[in-house]
């Protein structure tokens, strides 16, 4: 199964669940694989190649589905104190910049760890501190965002969704 879908494109990303149904609910003989080409929101063809993929090496009284990944926007702000020989502007850009593109580039089913936000920040040449950091208006590790739901029947945690930044705001 696997070798099948990785090979549909070389960017493919994918998670696939076994005997639980997209909605969580336990369903024997069923599977299904949560798709995305990097972008979070796949083109119909991409899931169709995925698809036709999984369906042609599944067993026999099987039932696989595919689904796109659900996207977890992410708001991000933050102060920043630069070093008095930097541009402050110039340095907010660059982190807001760095900062949306690692969100972008974390895949699918990759959870977005509050805490990783301010070590971003802080690889830019210039940044001295950084605080308040908010994902989505919430501080500290309650702020990070999951990319995973759990079965009804609190057996799995199964991968649905993917993280993109939305608005990334450093001042």
């Amino acid at each position: 199964m696997n070798a099948s879908i990785l090979g549909v494109e070389p960017e493919v990303q994918y998670a696939l669940t076994e005997g639980y149904s997209y909605a969580g609910t336990y369903a024997p003989a069923t599977f299904f694989v949560v798709a995305d080409d990097g972008s979070g929101n796949p083109n119909g063809s991409f899931l169709t190649a995925v698809l036709n993929a999984a369906q042609a090496v599944r067993p026999l009284g099987i039932s696989c589905s595919v689904f796109p990944p659900v996207i977890i926007p992410a708001n991000i702000s933050m102060q920043l104190t630069t070093a008095p020989t930097y541009d402050h502007n110039t340095v907010c850009a660059q982190v807001a910049a760095l900062v949306a593109t690692n969100i972008n580039s974390l895949g699918l089913g990759v959870t977005l760890q509050w805490s990783q936000i301010a070590a971003w920040a802080y690889t830019v040449n210039g940044v001295v501190a950084v605080a308040d950091v908010q994902i989505n208006g919430v501080y500290g590790d309650a702020a990070s965002l999951t990319c995973t739901q759990t079965t009804q029947d609190g057996e799995l945690a199964y991968v649905t969704s993917t993280v993109k930044a939305n608005q990334v705001i450093v001042s």
